[in-house]
């Protein structure tokens, strides 16, 4: 016998199976284990042995929960207090269920009616202290008939957001439709690509010392903005921007356009019949409506 232990007997033959199952270590056997558990320092030292391994999941799960507070934007305290801090066996159910929970998702329906809007596609550049990023967006608009005063769209996420707030300024490359593969280069981060798209960029061509925000060479019109106001959103935050300076340089050419529910597209024919006012059909309706009034 290898123990003796009140009730418990445990023979070498059950030691040496309980070894192979539980792949023990050579001389460390399950009778050992059992022994030294059964007394008050075995009692204790089992006790901290589990306190300090929960307390490892514990850290374990706090650390991916933090992981992911980072990765969707979410504060990390507002994490923990979103689970109250109970113990969870499944940290990546639990921190997929807060998720799901707390992150907004758009409604399908509207995802897709939002998809169909075509707009034109540009890219957006700034610079600062010799830092130079861009990156393409069809988030950009006209946002006034009295100003030009436009608005920009872009993540904080983004490496180009940083270098637009230190430098107060921007440029938007407008894209000509034979512009795709600039159009594709900028919508990924530099990093990705390693910035290996030189020849997608020029600097400013009015400033001599190239200080001024980068743009896309042979765009159909560059625009030089400077940011008078930033205004956060969820996941973005919005630049309103005055128009101080303009090179136009392709105006005839067709823009090129993006939908995310489309994809890039040209622009094609013109949807108003040539020599058809609208207008004047619109006018003739009203006043054959109110002529005997």
């Amino acid at each position: 016998m290898c123990l003796h232990n009140r009730d418990l007997q445990v023979n070498i033959d059950d030691c040496s199976a309980a070894r192979e199952r539980d792949r023990l270590p050579d001389g460390d056997v399950e009778c050992k284990r059992r022994r030294a558990n059964s007394s008050p320092v075995g009692r204790a030292t089992r006790t901290v042995r589990l306190a300090t391994a929960s307390a490892t999941r514990v850290e374990r799960r706090r650390r991916a929960l933090a992981a992911v507070a980072r990765r969707h934007s979410i504060s990390r305290s507002d994490v923990l207090g979103g689970l109250g801090g109970r113990e969870n066996p499944s940290v990546d159910s639990a921190v997929a269920e807060y998720v799901r929970q707390t992150s907004p998702v758009i409604d399908r329906n509207i995802k897709q009616c939002l998809g169909q809007m075509m707009k034109g596609v540009e890219v957006v550049g700034a610079q600062h202290d010799g830092v130079r990023r861009l990156y393409t967006s069809h988030w950009v608009s006209q946002v006034s008939f009295e100003e030009p005063i436009v608005m920009a769209s872009v993540s904080p996420k983004h490496d180009t957001h940083p270098l637009m707030v230190a430098a107060g300024e921007f440029s938007i490359s407008v894209l000509a439709a034979d512009q795709i593969v600039e159009g594709q280069y900028f919508s990924y981060p530099g990093r990705k690509l390693r910035y290996v798209g030189a020849e997608y960029v020029c600097a400013w061509p009015s400033d001599a010392d190239e200080t001024g925000p980068p743009v896309v060479p042979n765009s159909i019109a560059w625009l030089r903005c400077q940011t008078f106001q930033i205004t956060p959103m969820k996941d973005h935050e919005l630049f309103f921007a005055r128009v101080v300076d303009v090179i136009p340089n392709r105006l005839k050419e067709p823009p090129l356009l993006y939908s995310s529910r489309l994809g890039w597209r040209v622009t094609g024919d013109k949807a108003r019949e040539s020599g058809v006012s609208i207008r004047d059909q619109l006018l003739d309706r009203v006043a054959d409506q109110y002529s005997d009034s």
